[in-house]
């Protein structure tokens, strides 16, 4: 068996036991031995289980991360200045096509849900690094469109977005949902999120 197979294998059963399990409670062991390899496996690979972690979440984050930026820079590239419900759309959009993409390996998303909801140090390190670039330019974009907004108060808000899209990893059903569905979906949470996006400060 190649290289590859059995690196991808490891990831998978590793998402599903962090996923089922928590982190600190799913060991070495128990990975190699559901994904039938030897514990050397783990070290060749990736050199520890929280080497493995972070290449199963970047797995999905990886091109979540692209797609939004992607989105951003085509808003962007229009001439007029895009509005908070607009930057909220994209948002929201990237992460239910990759919800889409992941409906075969529903694992994987309540992985990254399980991870981003832990408040342990770690846990959270890992997000604020996967995640930091993207959540700056967003930020820096919602400043604009909201210019009566102080930074911290954006970012509070964009936090409290994020909470939201951790619990659809989270809650997301093992058989995914159709295309109009997750349309409806997204037209909801920007509904419900937008206003409170925009509204003044406190």
């Amino acid at each position: 068996m190649s290289t590859s197979s059995t690196r991808d294998r490891l990831l998978d059963t590793a998402a599903q036991l962090f996923a089922e399990n928590g982190f600190d409670r799913t060991s070495v062991r128990d990975i190699t031995t559901a994904a039938e390899a030897n514990q050397a496996a783990i070290h060749y690979h990736f050199g520890s289980k929280e080497a493995v972690l972070r290449a199963a979440t970047d797995r999905v984050v990886g091109p979540l991360n692209e797609r939004r930026h992607q989105l951003l820079d085509d808003l962007l590239a229009d001439e007029h200045e895009p509005t908070s419900d607009q930057l909220l759309r994209i948002f929201l959009q990237a992460d239910l096509e990759t919800l889409q993409a992941l409906q075969d390996r529903g694992a994987a998303a309540r992985l990254v849900g399980r991870v981003y909801s832990d408040p342990s140090p770690a846990m959270q390190a890992m997000a604020r690094d996967q995640f930091g670039e993207t959540g700056a330019r967003f930020a820096d974009a919602l400043a604009a469109a909201l210019p009566k907004l102080p930074a911290d108060e954006i970012v509070w808000r964009l936090e409290q977005i994020v909470a939201v899209i951790v619990n659809l990893f989270l809650r997301w059903p093992h058989e995914g949902v159709t295309p109009t569905e997750a349309a409806v979906l997204l037209d909801r949470l920007v509904a419900f999120l937008g206003p409170g996006l925009s509204a003044p400060p406190p």
